[in-house]
């Protein structure tokens, strides 16, 4: 005759087997919730319009003739790119003719941050937060302004392009090393803040290699 289970036995085997029933439903609604989270995520930060905007503004057009003029005649340039440079002179450039709304991360993040939380009266963590939500969460427009005329240069040695962010008159330039052969790539980063009548004063500048 086959004895009884003890009761201990018998409450520790139902008490195991209602735990994993919890823990298998508690997974699931993890589950389900991140995966809420992140289609609700997409959809609220994904754009409903084209990233391309025409963009018109004299000032923004100013300020770029002013860097163009300025990449034209450095000398700084010159030397950095010495090395590549097919006219002992004049730096050969292209442009790229669309600008970029917002900031080349991680370059002159603790400078726009700074300069935001000066102009807003608020701390430089707020700053920083308000700057990535701007133009990292959510991919940045791609501005037509129709004041970049389109360069047709053979060979080029650089490429330049820019990005803007309006509302402080911040332009940045990046001017990059083109490559004709498998090698390491650099380039150098100017960001400046454009007046009202186009007038450049250039804060900080940066450079990189791969």
């Amino acid at each position: 005759m086959k004895s009884a289970m003890p009761k201990y036995l018998s409450y520790g085997l139902y008490y195991d087997k209602t735990r994993r029933q919890f823990n298998i439903l508690r997974m699931r609604k993890i589950l389900v919730l991140t995966i809420f989270l992140v289609v609700t995520f997409s959809c609220s930060t994904t754009r409903k319009t084209s990233p391309f905007l025409e963009y018109h503004s004299e000032k923004l057009c100013l300020g770029i003739r002013n860097m163009t003029e300025y990449i034209k005649n450095s000398e700084e340039l010159k030397t950095y790119f010495r090395k590549i440079l097919t006219d002992s002179i004049n730096l050969k450039y292209e442009i790229d003719t669309v600008v970029t709304e917002g900031v080349p991360f991680p370059f002159f993040v603790k400078e726009i941050s700074e300069i935001i939380a000066q102009n807003e009266k608020i701390s430089i963590e707020q700053a920083y937060l308000r700057l990535f939500r701007r133009f990292q969460v959510i991919e940045p427009l791609r501005l037509t302004t129709g004041c970049i005329r389109s360069t047709k240069i053979p060979i080029p040695d650089v490429k330049v392009a820019f990005w803007f962010y309006p509302e402080y008159g911040l332009l940045i330039s990046e001017i990059t090393e083109l490559k004709y052969e498998q090698k390491y790539g650099r380039g150098i980063l100017f960001l400046a803040q454009i007046g009202n009548e186009g007038e450049m004063k250039i804060i900080k500048k940066s450079d990189w290699i791969e």
